[in-house]
């Protein structure tokens, strides 16, 4: 458990390196609702996720409720744009094991979070909700 902790928190420290990825995310508004560890454990890993929509390089934007049927019904998925010569990788994880994809087969996950894009909070929404939340869940 310590060494995925270790693994976990050296990975989020690249987002704060000195030339730091950008880093784009839509989480589901259940996300901020889902009580894992109890109150005071999401309201301070929302306080953290807060926290980190402040930087220049960290976009999260949450898909409402209001939003209706999810675009995606699979389940999550990411995709990973590099410098070239690597392609754009798309990745999604299955009960049978992960799959990945490369370009042009992106195409489907591009426009899948273009949609969900759509539907989703700004940033500015998106980072109030989460604060407002976790605020509530402090009380």
């Amino acid at each position: 458990m310590d060494r995925w902790v270790e693994l976990r928190m050296t990975r989020q420290g690249i987002l704060e390196r000195k030339d730091p990825p950008r880093f784009s995310a839509i989480i589901d508004e259940a996300v901020l609702r889902r009580e894992i560890g109890g109150p005071e454990c999401l309201a301070a890993q929302l306080r953290h996720l807060a926290g980190c929509v402040a930087g220049p390089n960290i976009e999260i934007r949450v898909l409402p409720f209001s939003a209706g049927a999810h675009a995606s019904p699979t389940g999550a998925f990411r995709i990973f744009t590099m410098e070239k010569p690597f392609p754009e990788v798309g990745y999604a994880e299955t009960p049978k094991g992960a799959i990945y994809v490369e370009s042009p087969d992106t195409q489907r996950f591009a426009r899948t979070y273009d949609e969900l894009r759509e539907l989703a909070l700004t940033s500015e929404e998106s980072a109030e909700l989460i604060s407002a939340t976790a605020e509530k869940l402090s009380r």
